[in-house]
């Protein structure tokens, strides 16, 4: 669980930093959304999956076991191509758990508007 914990603090951490946010050395203007024009295109590469950050939304290919494409895993097992991932449109920035064991395949997504996104 406190491995589960450090991804977690560790990603958002790293996205935020990316982006300017808390703790970032950028400065996105103190307003309630971030400038999408600093990331056209963002990869994250986790266990056995990477995810692209493209104008148009969030793609992913590669092991979907857990989920971690957004895709039902009984309905999909891999992806050999990217693939968008439904409902992360307006993301800027993403984040993928790498590692060994059942809990290492998560996938983070930062949207414009500051929430986070996770699946997987």
């Amino acid at each position: 669980m406190r491995r589960i914990l450090r991804f977690w603090a560790f990603g958002l951490g790293f996205l935020l930093a990316a982006c300017g946010g808390p703790g970032g050395g950028g400065n996105n203007g103190g307003g309630g959304s971030l400038d999408p024009s600093r990331f056209q295109t963002i990869l994250a590469a986790g266990t056995d999956f990477a995810l692209l950050v493209k104008p148009d939304g969030v793609y992913a290919w590669g092991d979907n076991r857990f989920g971690q494409l957004g895709v039902d895993p009984a309905t999909l097992d891999h992806r050999t191509t990217p693939g968008k991932v439904a409902g992360v449109e307006g993301a800027v920035a993403v984040a993928a758990q790498f590692g060994v064991g059942e809990n290492q395949r998560h996938a983070l997504a930062l949207m414009a508007d500051g929430r986070v996104m996770s699946w997987g």
